[in-house]
């Protein structure tokens, strides 16, 4: 199925790709709040 309908594929690649970096930017969110709560 994939490979006849191309953009399926990039959906398919790109939604888990995104998820990975809302999670990163969350974790980084995250650490810097904690850091800052330490440094006061």
């Amino acid at each position: 199925m994939l490979w006849r309908n191309p953009d399926a594929a990039l959906e398919v690649i790109t939604y888990p790709c995104n998820r990975v970096k809302e999670a990163q930017e969350k974790s980084k969110n995250l650490a810097l709040v904690l850091a800052d709560q330490l440094l006061a």
